[in-house]
């Protein structure tokens, strides 16, 4: 076993090094720290990404209520979601009795109201997994409902002030799975496949006895039901089919959304058809800090990556500059400082009250 894994670590090691998608976000997100200093320099105030949408908390960049962002867009297209304080007395009974009452079966999403990169973020079946995750998580929780439809995307939108938004990304997010050929087992399978060998290790803490089955040929096997690249989903440049009546589409959405300008959506629908006709439901929406998924592509390519985050940093720019002209401020240095240490030390307290051996990252 010891050598096996030996040789598993070896083989994701030589992945991660070729595979600029996998190299750590410390080193990712060098460059684009270089664009922040940039455009900071030229707009005069390090947080000026803090005026684009004046409505979130540091425009969204970190810290964020998932549960007051999604209050902000129209209730047809966003799934039943329930906030769960920490502070709630006997808070697992009442989230139980707060499903009951908005008509909500299991499963359901679980996940942090302020958290970053699939932190925390679990599909629970029962309640048994509703008290085992609250057992863990000592912070604000929201529920949401299951959007069980199979194509997951994150849209990007923008606008100036006053006018029309743009699409600037679309991002189609396929699940990490595994192609049973009716040998080998799952196990076997998430070894020889590169982007789920990777997660095996975490895969291990709740895959459990289905390792040793073996799938039938041609069934394919979802490892992870979270649509996050940081457990191994694939994220495909879906920006050919972004056309004017899609934008048209989520001027209306924004419509009487007042203070937010910039960020991406993440939503769930049955096809593109769907999408295009409304018939859709937003789970998330990242302000400031969130990024045009599909530049992590496998095909795209580093550069023509990091092209497509500095245009993305450069209509950031143009809003906060218009939203300056407008007489909306952004946070001093003394304020953004305060604020990132406030988050960084409730993610900190957040992760080292989770208990790792539950299998909840």
């Amino acid at each position: 076993m010891g050598n096996s894994m030996f040789f598993i670590r070896s083989q994701n090691l030589l992945t991660k090094l070729t595979n600029w998608e996998y190299w750590p976000i410390q080193i990712v997100q060098i460059p684009t720290v270089a664009f922040w200093i940039w455009f900071a320099i030229r707009s005069r105030a390090i947080f000026f990404f803090s005026r684009v949408n004046p409505a979130l908390a540091n425009g969204g960049m970190l810290g964020v209520s998932k549960h007051r962002i999604l209050k902000a867009f129209p209730s047809d297209i966003v799934p039943t979601t329930l906030l769960i304080p920490h502070s709630m007395v006997d808070r697992c009974e009442r989230a139980i009795d707060m499903l009951t009452h908005a008509s909500m079966r299991f499963p359901v999403i679980a996940k942090p109201d302020v958290g970053e990169r699939g932190f925390m973020v679990m599909k629970l079946e029962s309640i048994e997994d509703l008290r085992t995750y609250f057992d863990a998580a000592h912070f604000d929780v929201i529920l949401q409902e299951y959007v069980a439809d199979p194509m997951e995307l994150g849209v990007f939108y923008h606008r100036l002030p006053g006018q029309s938004g743009k699409i600037s990304s679309l991002c189609i997010k396929r699940p990490l799975t595994v192609l049973g050929d009716g040998e080998a087992t799952i196990h076997q399978l998430i070894v020889s496949t590169p982007r789920a060998r990777l997660q095996l290790e975490r895969l291990y803490s709740y895959l459990d006895d289905d390792l040793g089955r073996v799938p039938d040929a041609g069934e394919e096997v979802v490892l992870e039901a979270i649509g996050n690249h940081s457990r191994g989903s694939t994220f495909l440049n879906g920006n050919g089919h972004i056309t004017s009546e899609l934008e048209s589409l989520f001027d209306k959405v924004f419509a009487n959304v007042s203070g937010i300008n910039y960020g991406r959506f993440d939503l769930r629908c049955h096809d593109l058809d769907a999408l295009t006709a409304r018939d859709f439901k937003i789970f998330e929406f990242n302000g400031v800090a969130s990024e045009p998924a599909h530049v992590y592509d496998p095909d795209y390519g580093v550069l023509r990556a990091y092209r497509d985050i500095y245009a993305h940093w450069k209509v950031m720019y143009r809003i906060s500059q218009k939203q300056k002209e407008r007489g909306i401020r952004s946070l001093s240095l003394e304020e953004g400082l305060r604020h990132v240490r406030a988050y960084f030390s409730y993610m900190r307290d957040a992760r080292r009250s989770c208990n790792m051996e539950l299998g909840i990252v």
